[in-house]
């Protein structure tokens, strides 16, 4: 919807309706990559710079089920006992939008809570002719359904101290010392405790810090 608008009124600001640079950092970074992928925003932008964020990251996309699992959840904490979808849409809509706001950090599991830094409803793949994003976004890149327009992606350093500061206490090296496991991918799907997730958390360790002990200065390399 804004960028329809920036393109029947950008020429009245001075700006071209045929150069148009899209920008975002972080959360905002991915939502530049999802309009990449959205069949709705072609010839709506010509170029776009995406920082420390892409449609790609666990904590920015998750497939329908898990987003279904989290709406049944934030109705229970709203006070909606239903597994029928239309009714807790309905219920939802009757419901004051801070209330939701306030909510949704109840919709995570226990496991969730326990990883890295969660968006609990991010966008999900919809159907329809009209939809936002027809697909897993993934799928959407390897098959070449997205706009051809130039990207520039980069790094922010330390924008991942953000998420580390959410998972443990004011980013307490010390705790993340001692519970790597808690760094690995949720998406990865795999269960904290188990042994294949503490040999990944290894792996990730090793990468990130060699030998050295993970203290404030060795974290440099890992919220890089």
């Amino acid at each position: 919807m804004a960028l329809t608008w920036v393109n029947k009124n950008i020429s009245k600001f001075g700006g071209d309706p045929d150069n148009v640079t899209l920008f975002g950092e972080s959360a905002g970074a991915a939502c530049v990559h999802y309009l990449f992928l959205a069949p709705s925003a072609k010839g709506l932008f010509h170029k776009a710079i995406a920082q420390s964020g892409s449609a790609l990251l666990p904590v920015c996309h998750f497939n329908s089920s898990v987003s279904t699992q989290r709406a049944f959840r934030l109705g229970q904490v709203l006070g909606c006992e239903t597994k029928d979808p239309q009714h807790l849409a309905d219920f939802l809509r009757t419901v004051p939008a801070e209330k939701i706001v306030m909510a949704q950090g109840s919709a995570e599991s226990y496991e969730d809570s326990q990883r890295v830094m969660q968006i609990p409803f991010p966008p999900t793949e919809e159907l329809g002719a009209d939809a936002f994003i027809p697909g897993d976004p993934m799928k959407l890149l390897k098959e070449g359904r997205f706009h051809k327009v130039p990207l520039i992606i980069g790094v922010n350093s330390a924008e991942g101290k953000l998420a580390l500061t959410g998972m443990f206490n004011c980013c307490d090296v010390v705790e993340i010392e001692k519970d790597f496991q808690r760094t690995v991918p949720w998406n990865l799907s795999l269960e904290l405790g188990t042994q294949t997730c503490k040999d990944i958390a290894d792996k990730l360790r090793k990468f990130y810090f060699g030998n050295k002990p993970v203290n404030e200065k060795t974290v440099q390399n890992y919220v890089d």
